[in-house]
């Protein structure tokens, strides 16, 4: 008997702009209504008695229900497997998982949405995440039996859902290919693989002062070599790094901008507070974001991207 083994993962932040990313591997982004999601989350309790519709889908309404368009948007895949054993599906899939596929389904599954939901958010500004992952088929009853299914707990809303859903142009699709295929995470490089993880932790969480100080341990990691005149030479490496980037910001500007946001570390640093605003840390974040890939392309370890950085001039973008 050919049995769908099903993997979901529900998406926070997100519209109908996120389906025209091409996915790969058979993955795709589907909708429900929160009427369907409600029926998927009961059908999904006969068997996992632990879930309660009535915790549940506020979580998800929370986080996951797009308000404008009345749907909850998620990426699903799916295998066949064979079972001609007397061995029920559930029993079967566990004590052949190498046989069926099934151990390198669910693994790869939750693997690619953890690189595909970090890629985003260093491709692009705004905020995106994977609220509820597991492997699951329907019953000969229609209900569900899931795999290994997580506990949902309330999640919280962060400052950067307050910034709107994470939109995507008619560009973004073909260009989000492109840079998918070229950044490989996580990163070989030490420097640029701990810098990425502490702009991953500027996000998922709703203190801009914790935000703002990860973000900037994140430039540091990058561009403090000597650990003498910080202020001065880190500015001037992200000024020159980015003087001439995409969104054509000067040199000058962004030193400037740098040393504002080390002023305003100080405040934190020294007095527990500062007056840190949302554009603060977009703006922070998205400096991080451009060196991090700017540094990737460079392709060079910090021994040696450091003195050509301090050996350039203003608005002399890096290749």
């Amino acid at each position: 008997m050919n049995t769908d083994i099903f993997f979901i993962s529900f998406l926070a932040n997100v519209d109908s702009s996120f389906q025209s990313l091409k996915l790969k591997d058979g993955f795709s982004v589907k909708n429900m209504s929160l009427d369907e999601c409600n029926k998927f989350v009961i059908k999904l309790k006969k068997h996992a008695p632990s879930v309660n519709e009535n915790l549940v889908m506020p979580i998800l309404g929370l986080n996951c229900f797009n308000n404008k368009e009345k749907v909850i948007y998620y990426i699903t895949n799916s295998i066949k497997i064979n079972n001609n054993s007397e061995l029920d599906t559930y029993d079967y899939i566990w004590k052949y998982i190498k046989e069926t596929g099934f151990g390198v389904f669910h693994n790869t599954s939750n693997e690619y949405l953890e690189i595909l939901v970090k890629k985003l958010k260093l491709f692009k500004e705004g905020y995106i995440d994977n609220i509820w992952n597991f492997c699951y088929y329907y019953c000969e009853d229609g209900n569900i039996m899931a795999f290994g299914l997580p506990i949902l707990t309330q999640f919280n809303q962060t400052i950067d859902l307050k910034d709107g859903n994470y939109l995507l142009d008619s560009s973004d699709s073909q260009n989000f290919e492109i840079f998918s295929n070229e950044f490989q995470l996580p990163f070989s490089d030490n420097n640029l693989k701990l810098s990425h993880e502490y702009f991953e932790k500027s996000y998922n969480n709703n203190s801009r002062e914790i935000c703002f100080l990860t973000l900037m341990i994140g430039m540091e990691i990058l561009f403090n070599k000597y650990g003498t005149e910080l202020t001065y030479r880190i500015s001037r490496c992200v000024g020159v790094l980015l003087g001439r980037n995409s969104n054509g910001e000067k040199s000058e500007e962004i030193i400037n901008d740098i040393k504002r946001f080390y002023k305003l570390r100080s405040f934190i640093v020294h007095n527990g507070e500062a007056k840190i605003t949302n554009a603060d840390i977009l703006k922070l974040r998205h400096y991080l974001r451009e060196s991090i890939q700017e540094l990737y392309n460079l392709n060079q370890n910090k021994d040696k991207y450091i003195p050509y950085l301090e050996s350039l001039g203003y608005n002399q973008r890096c290749k």
